[in-house]
C-alpha cells in the first residue's frame, strides 16, 4: 500500500496527494483561501471572476454534501469528486505529474524485489501508481524471471505459470493500475468494482491457494494447506481486494489456512486510525467460518491474524532485514541463497533518506523550466555516479574482470542509457568509464573483457589456504575506488556497510535462474519440458551434490566457469564434494583458473576460453552389461543423469535442466559428443589454449570413438597426439 512509498521517500500520498492535485486545479484549501486562487488568472472580466468564485462554491458544496453521505470521505471519495468536476482524463495527468519521476533506490522496495526474485514472495500485489517498487523489480528480477500482470490480458496463458511443485515464476500484480500506462489506473469505487472479470478471477483462485487451467480444470498439484498474506502500509481499505480475500478464506473451507501478517504503524496503535476496516474484515471473517466449522472448533485453525507496530526507530526495513537474515539461517553454508549485499551498497551510497545532505536531489513537480532543468541536473549527476558504481560492483562479482557485453546488457549498460539521454553527444562511452576505474583489456582474450590487474595478481596468485586474505586485499581496493568517485565523504556506519558487503560480493557464486522455458533454445534435446527447469539457485544446487555424490555412476564429467560448487566451505575449509574414492573418475573443464590450486593433486583440469563454451554441464555415465565392440567384449555405457544448460556471453542468466536415464536414452551420445569437441579444443592451462574453429568432422567422428573406447577399457587417451593431428 502507499504507506510504504509514503515512509521510505517521504513522497505525497493519500490526503496529501488529493491536497496537491485540488491545488493544481485551483480548488484546494478551506473557503476562505478562494480569493488566493481567482488572483492566479490575470483577466480585467469582472465575468471570468465570479465564473471561478461560482464554479470553486459548487465544488465545496459537493464535497460537504459528500462528507454528510460517508463518515469515511476518503481517498477515492475525493479523487470521484474531482473528476466529477475536471474529468478523468484530467486527474489521471495530474496523477502522472505527481508521480512519474525516477527515485533513488530504498532499501525496503529493494528487499521485497530481493524476495520475489529468490522465490520466498511468490507474488506482490501492489495497489499504488508510483512505480518506485516497479523500478527496483526491473533492476533485481530479469524480464523473463517473473510475470507482470497489469491487465485482464496478461491473466492469458496462466498454464504456463503451474509446475507441479507449485509456482513456476514469481508474479507481480498491479490491480489498481499503473502511472506509466495512464488508462490503466482505477482511482473511484466504481473503477474498483469494475475491474476487468479475467484479473478478479485469477487474484481469487491466487490468493485462496490454488490456480486452474485454462479450460478450468483446478490444478490439484498447487493447491497448499497455508497461505500466508503480507500486508505493509496498508489499511484494509479496498473494497474490493477485501471481497477477494473474503471469497478465498471462505472458498479455502478446511483444506487451507490463512495466516495475515500485518505491519502497522505506531500511531495507529495509539489512535485507532486505519483500523476499523481491518476489524470489520476479520470480524466478518471470523462470524463466517465459526459458522462453517463444527462445534467446539476454533476458527485460528483457518484464519489468524498478526500485527507488528513500526516507527521511525524501528522502520520497515529494519524489519525485513532481519526477515533476510532468518531466511539466511534456515540454510547451512553450501544451500545459502544469494545475499543483498549489492542492495545494501547502493542504498548506503544513494537511499533516499540520506540523499538531501550527500547529492542534494528532491523530486519535484516539473512546474517550470527551472525546476525540470534542476531535476535534469540531478538525475544527470545521479546516473553518472552510478555507472561508476556498478562497474565496481561488477568487478567484485566476477574476481577483478568486467565482460563489455553483459555490462551493456546489464545495470551499467541502463544507467549508461540514461546518462547518455541526458548528456546527450558530449556524453562518454561505457568503455570510458571502464578506462576512467583503472581497467584494461585482456590480452589473453579475444573479446571485450577487461580487468584490473591489482585485483587479478591477488587472486589468482598464491596458496587456496590465503583465500580470505586475499579477498580482504582486494575489498580494499574496491572500497578505495568507490571513495575516489563518489562526491560526497561517506559515514563511518556506511563505510563498514559497503566493505562488509563487496567482501561478500566477491565470495558468492555469479549466475541468475531463469526459469522460462524456450522450445527454441532447448530443441536439441527433443525430450525437455518445463517440468525439468531447475528453477532456484538452491534446487540447481541440491541437484548437483545429488549428481556429483551418487555412487551409481562409473564416469563424471563437467564444464563449468570457475568449479567453485564442488567445494563445500569454499572459503574456509575447502573440500571437494566428490567422494575421495572417484577423483580419478572426473573430467573437468574450466574456463577461469582462479580456483586452480584447490584442485591440484585432485582432480585433473582442462583449460577452455569462455567465448568457445555454448554450454555448461555436468553428467554421470555408467558401464551396462559386456557387449562385443570390434569382435572384442567390452561394457555398454548410458549417460545416466545431467545438468545442463546453454550459455549466452551477453548474461549471467541461465536456465538449468535436469535430465535422468529415461529422458535421455534416445539421445545419449548427445552430452559426451559436445563434451568431446571441448575436450579436443581444451588444454591443461589457459595461456597455451589454440582454438580450433573448424574441427574436421570426421577426425573429431573417429576421436570421439577412440576417447569412448578407452574409457570403456580404462586406458589412456592421447589428447595431445590428437591435438597435433588437427594442426
Amino acid at each position: 500500500g502507499s504507506g510504504v512509498s509514503a515512509s521510505a521517500y517521504h513522497i505525497k500520498t493519500a490526503d496529501p496527494a488529493i491536497d496537491h492535485i485540488e491545488d493544481s486545479f485551483g480548488v484546494g484549501g478551506e473557503l476562505k483561501d478562494l480569493e488566493k486562487y481567482t488572483t492566479r488568472i490575470k483577466s480585467r472580466h469582472h465575468k471570468v471572476y465570479t465564473f471561478i468564485d461560482s464554479f470553486q462554491q459548487k465544488f465545496r458544496e459537493d464535497t460537504d454534501k459528500i462528507k454528510r453521505l460517508h463518515s469515511d470521505f476518503d481517498f477515492e471519495h475525493r479523487l470521484s469528486l474531482i473528476a466529477s468536476h475536471f474529468g478523468i482524463k484530467a486527474v489521471r495527468e495530474k496523477i502522472k505529474e505527481l508521480y512519474d519521476h525516477r527515485y533513488y533506490p530504498c532499501l525496503i522496495y529493494e528487499i521485497i524485489a530481493h524476495l520475489l526474485r529468490h522465490r520466498f514472495l511468490d507474488a506482490v500485489i501492489n495497489f499504488n501508481f508510483d512505480e518506485l517498487l516497479d523500478q527496483a523489480i526491473m533492476e533485481e528480477v530479469q524480464s523473463g524471471d517473473h510475470k507482470f500482470i497489469l491487465s485482464d490480458g496478461d491473466c492469458r496463458n496462466m498454464n504456463d505459470l503451474i509446475i507441479k511443485d507449485g509456482m513456476n515464476v514469481p508474479l507481480y500484480i498491479k490491480p489498481h493500475g499503473t502511472v506509466s500506462h495512464k488508462s490503466t489506473m482505477r482511482f473511484t469505487k466504481d473503477d474498483y468494482f469494475g475491474i476487468p472479470r479475467d484479473l478478479q478471477n485469477f487474484l481469487e483462485e491466487f490468493v485462496s491457494g490454488k490456480l486452474k487451467f485454462d479450460d478450468g480444470k483446478e490444478y490439484e498439484g498447487f493447491q497448499i494447506s497455508k497461505v500466508n498474506l503480507i500486508f505493509i502500509g496498508f489499511e484494509m481499505g479496498s473494497v474490493e481486494f477485501n471481497q477477494i480475500i473474503e471469497k478465498a478464506v471462505k472458498s479455502g473451507g478446511k483444506r487451507s489456512e490463512f495466516h495475515f501478517h500485518l505491519f502497522e504503524y505506531n500511531e495507529k496503535q495509539s489512535t485507532g486510525e486505519g483500523s476499523s476496516k481491518k476489524d470489520r474484515l476479520f470480524n466478518n471473517l471470523n462470524k463466517e467460518i465459526i459458522q462453517r466449522l463444527p462445534n467446539g472448533n476454533n476458527p485460528e485453525q483457518v484464519f489468524r491474524a498478526y500485527t507488528a507496530y513500526v516507527n521511525d526507530d524501528d522502520p520497515l526495513e529494519k524489519r525485513f532485514l532481519k526477515i533476510v537474515e532468518l531466511l539466511d539461517k534456515q540454510f547451512t553454508d553450501t544451500y545459502k541463497p544469494r545475499g543483498i549485499w549489492r542492495n545494501k551498497i547502493i542504498c548506503a551510497l544513494f537511499h533516499d533518506q540520506i540523499r538531501k545532505e550527500r547529492m542534494g536531489y528532491k523530486p519535484a513537480v516539473l512546474e517550470t523550466e527551472f525546476n525540470k532543468k534542476i531535476v535534469e541536473d540531478e538525475n544527470l549527476r545521479y546516473f553518472e555516479i552510478r555507472v561508476y558504481m556498478e562497474i565496481i560492483i561488477s568487478l567484485a562479482i566476477n574476481k577483478g574482470t568486467v565482460l563489455m557485453d553483459r555490462m551493456i546488457n546489464g545495470r551499467s549498460g541502463m544507467y549508461h542509457s540514461l546518462y547518455r539521454e541526458l548528456k546527450g553527444v558530449d556524453g562518454r562511452s561505457l568503455i570510458d568509464f571502464v578506462h576512467e576505474l583503472g581497467l584494461q583489456r585482456d590480452p589473453n582474450y579475444a573479446r571485450g573483457i577487461y580487468i584490473d590487474n591489482k585485483v587479478k595478481s591477488l587472486l589468482y596468485d598464491g596458496a587456496s589456504k590465503k583465500i580470505i586474505s586475499k579477498l580482504r586485499a582486494v575489498t580494499k581496493i574496491l572500497f578505495k575506488k568507490i571513495v575516489k568517485i563518489y562526491p560526497k565523504t561517506i559515514l563511518k556506519k556506511d563505510q563498514i556497510e559497503i566493505k562488509e558487503s563487496l567482501f561478500e560480493l566477491l565470495k558468492r557464486n555469479n549466475y541468475s535462474i531463469n526459469p522460462q522455458y524456450s522450445a527454441r533454445r532447448f530443441s536439441l534435446l527433443s525430450h525437455f519440458k518445463k517440468d525439468n527447469i531447475l528453477n532456484t539457485r538452491i534446487s540447481m544446487r541440491v541437484k548437483l551434490n545429488s549428481l556429483v555424490q551418487g555412487q551409481s555412476w562409473d564416469r563424471l564429467f563437467i564444464v563449468a566457469t570457475r568449479g567453485n560448487l564442488l567445494f563445500r566451505n569454499l572459503y574456509s575449509n575447502p573440500e571437494l564434494v566428490i567422494p575421495y574414492e572417484k577423483w580419478s573418475n572426473v573430467e573437468l573443464i574450466l574456463t577461469d583458473d582462479v580456483f586452480h590450486k584447490l584442485f591440484e593433486n585432485k582432480i585433473k583440469v582442462r583449460y577452455i576460453p569462455y567465448y568457445g563454451m555454448e554450454f555448461y554441464m555436468a553428467f554421470t555415465m555408467k558401464w551396462l552389461d559386456m557387449k562385443k565392440i570390434d569382435s572384442i567384449e567390452q561394457p555398454d555405457w548410458t549417460v545416466d543423469q545431467a545438468i545442463y544448460f546453454p550459455i549466452s556471453q551477453e548474461s549471467n542468466v541461465i536456465t538449468p535442466f535436469f535430465i535422468d536415464n529415461s529422458k535421455i536414452q534416445v539421445e545419449r551420445d548427445f552430452f559426451p559428443q559436445i563434451f568431446w569437441e571441448y575436450l579436443a579444443k581444451s588444454s591443461v592451462n589457459t595461456n597455451s589454449f589454440k582454438e580450433y574453429r573448424h574441427l574436421n568432422p570426421g577426425k573429431l567422428q573417429l576421436g570421439y570413438e577412440k576417447w569412448l573406447k578407452s574409457m570403456r577399457s580404462n586406458q589412456v587417451f592421447d589428447l595431445t597426439e590428437f591435438q597435433n593431428s588437427l594442426n
